[in-house]
């Protein structure tokens, strides 16, 4: 008896269906994952590059038109009460430009270099201005004034 062969044992059914459900819940982690830490989907109608209203006939960016302002109107406020220097005008107002512009593009403005902005096409109404506030925001002498800072922001921000 010694000399025959024996075949393999087969697995019991229950180390089959545990390593199915081992590998299904693997793959469901990872896709669940996935799209949990994926950013949040746009509408197929519009791009990152879209730069027009769409043609409802509503502004789909007046919030952050309306927000922006009410910052714009903030910081003239406050230089004019003397609680803002030009420089820290020129600073306030760069930083709500990038915000306005991250929710009118989509364009992560807030952590951009000039240059990376600049390469946006979508951007371009805003890295114009944005660059014109860069000279008053580290020289210590401006050739943009702080209300002009403030005129040209409010333009931009309410013709865009």
């Amino acid at each position: 008896m010694a000399d025959e062969i024996l075949g393999p044992f087969p697995y019991s059914w229950w180390v089959i269906a545990a390593g199915l459900t081992l590998i299904v819940v693997v793959i469901g982690g990872w896709v669940w994952l996935f799209r949990a830490t994926r950013a949040p989907r746009r509408d197929r109608g519009t791009t990152e590059a879209s730069s027009s209203p769409a043609p409802t006939g509503t502004d789909p960016w007046a919030r952050a038109r309306k927000d922006a302002l009410a910052s714009i109107a903030r910081i003239q406020d406050e230089h004019l009460a003397g609680g803002l220097s030009q420089r820290e005008v020129h600073q306030e107002l760069a930083a709500v430009l990038r915000a306005f512009t991250h929710a009118r593009t989509g364009v992560r403005a807030e952590s951009m270099t000039l240059s990376d902005l600049r390469a946006h096409s979508a951007a371009t109404p805003a890295a114009e201005l944005i660059a014109q506030l860069y000279a008053p925001e580290f020289a210590t002498r401006a050739p943009l004034s702080a209300d002009e800072g403030i005129e040209r922001s409010r333009e931009v921000v309410a013709k865009w």
